[in-house]
């Protein structure tokens, strides 16, 4: 019976956020963002691909600042989940 109503949940959640989904994306409205950023990434960057202009030109400092915040979160994980034991030197060649 408990995993017959976590399905049904997880259904009613899946249907949520498929209806949600579709619903935000024939509202949306662009405005006059999306046309300025393709008209001036060439003069701008001189990047042809918006995508690329925006990533690596406009978001440079940003996309640095979260590769940073990766490997620091990576760091922080390997430093808690490591083997400390006392006495036991993980030394193979001892």
């Amino acid at each position: 019976m408990g995993k017959k109503i976590t399905y049904i949940i997880l259904f009613a959640l899946l249907a949520s956020f498929i209806y949600v989904g579709f619903s935000i994306e024939e509202n949306r409205d662009l405005g006059d963002a999306s046309q300025i950023i393709l008209n001036e990434t060439i003069s701008k960057t001189s990047a042809i691909n918006s995508v690329t202009a925006v990533v690596f030109d406009f978001r440079g400092y940003d996309t640095l600042g979260e590769s940073i915040v990766l490997f620091t979160a990576i760091c922080g994980v390997s430093a808690v989940l490591r083997s400390n034991k006392k006495g036991k030197v993980n030394n193979k060649y001892e």
